[in-house]
C-alpha cells in the first residue's frame, strides 16, 4: 500500500501501542509513509498526524516533540545569542514547528534542545527543568519517571532514540563531554543572561551518534512495536523500558550509540588538533609562552615537575565537574594574524586570548573593537567558559588601526584534554593539613604566578630538609582555580585547616596576607613578623566563580580559611600590588627573592 489517510494511522499507532492517555514523544519522517489523498501542503500533512495522535491519547493524553533550535551554541561573549520559546524556530523538521505553532502548545525553555507540547503533562514536565540538557533531572530523565510515557517513531524506524545523549552521559561515555554555554533566555521574567550545560560529542567521526545497534536490539527484544502504515511504519515504545534496556546495552558497551569504531579518544583528538609537544627546562622557560589551563604549554610545565622535582600528576578529563567548575577543552593557537584590507598593512605583535575561539574572516572596525584588548589588561588573560575570538595589541598599536575593515586570522586548534594537578606531600607532626598553592596559570598569567610556583618548590626544598615538624604539607601546583576545584574535589576525605595560595611573590615590596581575618591566628603570626593582614583581597580571587549552573558546591563555600600571600609595592587602594603587574612589563621571577619568601612563610604555617 503506497498511500494512507488519518484512519490507517490511527488504526497503526493503536495497533503499535499506543494509547488513551498516554505522553507520546514523537519523531516524525511523513514524507516516507508516502502520499495522504487531499492533503497538498506539509502543514496540511502534519495536521493529519496530529489530528491521529489526538485522537490516540485523547484529552488526557499529550504529544510532545523535539523543538531542538541549538541556539546557545552559537552564543559569543561579544554577541550572545537569545532563546526565545515562543518565537525561536526549531531545527529538526516541520511537524515540531507544526506543533508549536498550535494554540495552547507549551515549550521546554532549553536553549539548545527545547521539547514542544500539547496537553496536561507538557506543564508539570516544563516546570523549573534545571541548566542542563541531559544531566540530573533534565526532561529525558523526568521523562523515564513519567507515567505512560510512549516513544513514537513514525517512519523513521526504531533507530530513533529521543534520550540517547542522556542515557550517553548517565554512562559517562568516552566520546563525549560536558560543556559550559552562555547566553540569552526569554521567559515570563524578561530576558536575561542564563549558564547552560550540555554535553558535547569529540569531533571525531567514531563519535558521530547512532542508534541503530540499540533500535535492531530493543525491536528483537520486543520493546518496539510496529504496525504498517503507508509505505513506513509506526513504531511504538514504553520509554520507562527502552532507556532502561538502553542504560544495560551501554553498561556492557560504551560505545553502542557511536559510530564507531573505539579508539583512543584523547589520542586521537591530540592528532586532531595538531597540539605540538613542548619541552622545558626551567619555570622559568614558560614565562613568554600563553598558558591555558589545559594546553601543550601547561602539560609541559607539568612534565617539568614531575620529571625535576618529583611531583606527582593527577589528570582530570574536560568536561569533569567539580565544585562550581568543568574542566575546560584543550587549547593551542597555530597562528595568528590582522592585515587592513584598506592598506594591505599587516599589525605586527598581536596576542591571541587565550581559548579564543577560531576566526578567518573579514570585518569592520567596529566590530574589530569589541574583540580588541589593549595591553595594559593581562596579556594572556584566560576566559573558557563566555568565549569569543580575543585579540590583544599595545595601546601604541591600537591607535594605530586607522583603517574601516580588516582581515583577522586566528587559528585556534581545541579537542577533548586533560588537566594535571601537581602534587608534592611532606608529612607533618600535628593533625590536620596545610594546602599550599601556586598557579601556572588560570585568571592572570604573567610571572606574578611563576614566581608563586618558585617559591612552593623552595618551601618543599626547605620543609624537608629542615625536618617539618608541623602540620602535613600539601604542596599543589595548579592551571588556575579550576585545578583547585578539580583536586579539593577528589580529597575530599582530608582535614584540611587552611589553603595557602601563593600569588606575586617577585617583587621588591613587603610581604602581604590577604583573605584572612586578622583575629586568626595565622594572620596574627603573620601581622607580628611584619606582613600587612587584609580581611578581604583586593587584587585575588583563589576561589573565583566557575560558572557552573548546576554545581551542588561552590569553592566559595570552603568550611576551611582561603589566604592570599604575596608581595606589594603599592598598597591596597591601588588598582593591582605594582605597576605593570599583570602585563608585559612584568618580570620573570628571582630565585633569590623565592628563597626568601618561602623562608619568611613556611614558619608560619604552622599556626594555620
Amino acid at each position: 500500500m503506497n498511500g494512507y489517510d488519518r484512519d490507517d494511522l490511527v488504526a497503526a499507532l493503536r495497533a503499535a501501542g499506543l494509547k488513551a492517555g498516554d505522553c507520546a514523544f514523537v519523531s516524525t519522517s511523513l514524507g516516507m509513509l508516502g502520499a495522504a489523498p487531499g492533503i497538498t501542503s506539509m502543514d496540511g500533512l502534519c495536521a493529519l498526524a496530529l489530528s491521529a495522535l489526538q485522537e490516540v491519547v485523547g484529552a488526557s493524553g499529550s504529544i510532545l516533540a523535539p523543538a531542538y533550535s541549538y541556539t546557545i551554541s552559537r552564543s559569543r561573549a561579544s554577541e550572545p545569542a537569545l532563546f526565545d520559546p515562543g518565537a525561536t524556530p526549531g531545527e529538526v523538521g516541520p511537524f515540531p514547528e507544526y506543533l508549536r505553532r498550535q494554540p495552547g502548545a507549551l515549550r521546554s525553555c532549553d536553549p539548545m534542545i527545547s521539547v514542544v507540547g500539547l496537553g496536561p503533562s507538557c506543564a508539570p514536565l516544563f516546570a523549573a527543568l534545571p541548566p542542563t540538557s541531559y544531566g540530573e533531572d533534565c526532561l529525558f530523565a523526568r521523562m523515564a519517571r513519567w507515567p505512560a510515557m510512549k516513544c513514537v517513531s513514525i517512519g523513521l524506524g526504531s533507530n530513533w532514540t529521543a534520550f540517547i545523549h542522556h542515557a550517553d552521559w548517565l554512562a559517562r561515555v568516552p566520546f563525549r563531554y560536558d560543556k559550559l554555554f552562555h547566553g540569552l533566555i526569554r521567559d515570563d521574567q524578561g530576558e536575561h543572561a542564563v549558564w547552560w550545560m550540555y554535553a558535547v560529542p569529540v569531533r571525531l567521526d567514531c563519535a558521530f551518534a547512532n542508534a541503530h545497534r540499540l533500535g535492531r536490539m530493543a525491536e528483537e527484544a520486543g520493546i518496539w512495536r510496529h504496525a504498517p502504515v503507508g509505505r513506513a511504519r509506526v513504531y511504538v515504545a514504553d520509554y520507562a523500558d527502552y532507556f532502561r534496556f538502553a542504560l544495560d546495552a551501554l553498561a556492557a558497551d560504551p560505545w553502542l550509540l557511536a559510530q564507531g569504531p573505539t579508539c583512543d579518544v584523547l589520542a586521537e583528538e591530540e592528532a586532531r588538533a595538531g597540539h605540538p609537544a613542548i619541552t622545558i627546562d626551567s619555570i622559568a622557560d614558560l614565562w613568554p609562552l600563553p598558558r591555558a589551563s589545559v594546553s601543550p604549554q601547561m602539560d609541559a610545565a607539568m612534565a617539568l615537575l614531575a620529571r625535576d622535582h618529583g611531583m606527582k600528576l593527577s589528570h582530570y578529563r574536560t568536561g569533569h565537574n567539580a565544585f562550581d567548575w568543568v574542566v575546560p577543552e584543550k587549547w593551542h593557537c597555530a597562528g595568528v594574524s590582522l592585515r587592513c584590507v584598506d592598506s594591505g598593512r599587516e599589525v605586527e605583535d598581536v596576542a591571541v586570548g587565550l581559548s579564543s575561539l577560531a576566526v578567518d574572516e573579514e570585518v569592520e572596525i567596529d566590530r574589530l573593537n569589541r574583540h580588541l584588548r589593549v595591553a595594559d589588561d593581562p596579556p594572556w588573560r584566560e576566559d573558557f567558559n563566555n568565549r569569543d575570538w580575543t585579540l590583544t595589541l599595545s595601546a601604541a598599536k591600537r591607535a594605530g588601526l586607522t583603517g574601516q575593515r580588516y582581515h583577522v586570522r586566528i587559528d585556534a586548534r581545541s579537542s577533548m584534554g586533560a588537566m594535571a594537578v601537581g602534587e608534592s606531600v611532606v608529612p607533618g607532626g600535628k593533625d590536620g593539613v596545610v594546602v599550599v598553592a601556586a598557579t601556572l596559570a588560570g585568571q592572570w598569567g604573567g610571572a606574578e604566578m611563576l614566581s608563586g610556583v618558585e617559591t612552593l618548590l623552595a618551601m618543599i626544598r626547605q620543609a624537608r630538609e629542615g625536618g617539618w615538624d608541623g602540620p602535613e604539607l600539601r604542596f599543589l601546583v595548579l592551571p588556575g582555580p579550576v585545578g583547585f576545584a578539580a583536586w579539593l574535589a577528589d580529597h575530599a576525605h582530608l582535614p584540611i585547616r587552611a589553603a595557602m595560595h601563593l600569588r606575586n611573590l617577585s617583587g621588591a615590596g613587603g610581604y602581604f596576607l590577604h583573605n584572612l581575618a586578622p583575629a586568626h591566628p595565622l594572620a596574627v603570626a603573620a601581622a607580628q613578623a611584619g606582613a600587612a593582614v587584609e580581611a578581604a583581597s583586593p587584587w585575588f580571587d583563589p576561589l573565583a566563580p566557575g560558572h557552573n549552573p548546576v554545581a551542588k558546591a561552590r569553592l566559595a563555600d570552603l568550611p576551611f580559611v582561603n589566604p592570599v600571600f604575596g608581595r606589594a609595592e603599592n598598597d591596597v587602594r591601588a588598582p593591582s600590588p605594582f605597576p605593570g603587574w599583570g602585563t608585559r612589563v612584568d618580570t620573570p621571577v628571582d630565585k633569590a627573592v623565592s628563597l626568601q619568601a618561602a623562608a619568611f612563610l613556611l614558619p608560619l604555617l604552622r599556626h594555620a
